[in-house]
């Protein structure tokens, strides 16, 4: 009976909120009818609208995530592998979100991250290879 009273409660104010122009007009902009709609319809309704903006959206907040990651870390190694994490997934979020020039941009930032992370790694074994057989040689 809680239930059943509730539920006429939310209809009667769905139904007081539909009349009210400026709610009629958002109704109608999210693709609902004014006159006939139930919060099933209205939920319904969101939840579409939510998913279908939420992967690009999700794929920008942990790219802004790994950047902020970036901003914080203390060795140039862990920023460049956070920043190639993060522009992985800026690009993702201007692929799924159709910004041609974001994903561009964040694609390219990928590889150039990648090849200099590779030659500080480089330069750094050999620089410890050079002191290791530099050290064995005077003992």
């Amino acid at each position: 009976m809680g239930s059943n009273s509730a539920a006429s409660i939310l209809d009667r104010i769905l139904d007081t909120a539909a009349d009210n122009l400026r709610i009629a007009k958002i109704l109608v902009q999210m693709g609902l009818d004014p006159n006939n709609i139930t919060y099933d319809a209205l939920f319904n309704r969101l939840l579409e609208i939510v998913l279908a903006n939420m992967p690009a959206n999700m794929f920008a907040l942990v790219g802004t995530i790994f950047f902020v990651a970036t901003l914080l870390t203390q060795t140039i190694v862990r920023l460049r592998v956070a920043n190639m994490i993060g522009c992985t997934f800026f690009a993702a979020f201007g692929a799924l979100s159709g910004k041609v020039a974001t994903f561009l941009l964040y694609l390219l930032l990928v590889p150039i991250n990648a090849f200099r992370l590779q030659q500080m790694l480089v330069r750094k074994v050999r620089s410890r290879a050079t002191r290791r057989w530099n050290g064995s040689s005077l003992s």
